[in-house]
């Protein structure tokens, strides 16, 4: 055993299962679009397998984790946060805490892409990175 892991071994488990997560940006830089946005969650709510366990993060300065991961009857809330600024890569890394252990992540960012604070895109690299591995 001790050559095995001297020598760089590594155990990789595969999932069928997955988790879905759809963070929804509730900034103020979205609220001329707001209604557009919560009408895209609300529709993949309803499109994803009802088998897969899914979710909703509320997000702008902060992130609130709005509709828990579950298998069905799932319905949108749209609860109040502190939306003066976009922080994506925040909401990134919060979502990526949620999922269960014992299945493969996946994340749907809604959001108009205007990001006031953080990176998100290296947030995301880091994240798809560090799931590859785990």
């Amino acid at each position: 055993m001790l050559v095995l892991i001297l020598s760089g071994i590594t155990i990789v488990k595969t999932t069928d299962e997955q988790a879905v997560l759809l963070l929804v940006d509730f900034s103020d830089s979205t609220k001329t679009v707001q209604a557009e946005i919560q009408a895209h969650a609300e529709e993949l709510l309803r499109l994803i397998d009802k088998k897969t366990p899914t979710g909703v993060v509320v997000f702008g300065d902060e992130q609130l984790y709005s509709v828990k991961l579950k298998k069905d009857k799932r319905q949108f809330k749209a609860d109040k946060i502190s939306a003066d600024a976009t922080n994506i890569d925040a909401a990134l890394e919060y979502a990526s805490t949620l999922f269960p252990k014992d299945s493969a992540g996946r994340i749907i960012l809604l959001t108009d892409g205007k990001e006031t604070c953080g990176d998100a895109s290296k947030t995301a690299h880091y994240l798809a990175t560090k799931w590859e591995f785990d």
